[in-house]
């Protein structure tokens, strides 16, 4: 099950509160959506951002852009080997190793949703995990 695209979508809204901690105060919400579709017609989807997503996910657009270069056509049930070869590209000495860590981390989250859908378990099952009763 090849990889067709990878986009991604950025959302914001007004919290009616703001958050606050020790050190910083948080205003709207905002999430990056990373989407991986593939060829078979099934998209998994994984995120950056949320609560103290203070700067701006459009940054992110650039990395996702970079990634789908490198990810397009791939086999979207082998996430070990798709990782394997973004590492042997030393993708990290692009542009900011934090950013890469949470695209990475967004791509890892939709492709085990992909895997999940494909074969019809939930991700915790597919992760030897057990839903509580």
């Amino acid at each position: 099950m090849n990889i067709s695209n990878l986009r991604s979508d950025v959302y914001r809204w007004p919290r009616p509160h703001q958050i606050a901690n020790g050190s910083n105060v948080y205003g709207d919400g905002v999430l990056l959506l990373l989407t991986v579709e593939t060829e078979a017609g099934i998209s998994g989807k994984g995120w950056l951002g949320g609560t103290a997503a203070e700067r701006p996910l459009e940054m992110f657009t650039d990395y996702v852009a970079f990634y789908r270069k490198r990810v397009l056509g791939s086999d979207a049930l082998d996430a070990a080997a798709i990782f394997r070869r973004l590492e042997a590209e030393h993708i990290k000495t692009f542009g900011a190793s934090g950013a890469h860590c949470q695209v990475s981390g967004a791509l890892n989250a939709a492709l085990w949703d992909i895997r999940g859908q494909h074969e019809k378990k939930p991700v915790h099952e597919l992760l030897s995990g057990e839903k509580k009763k």
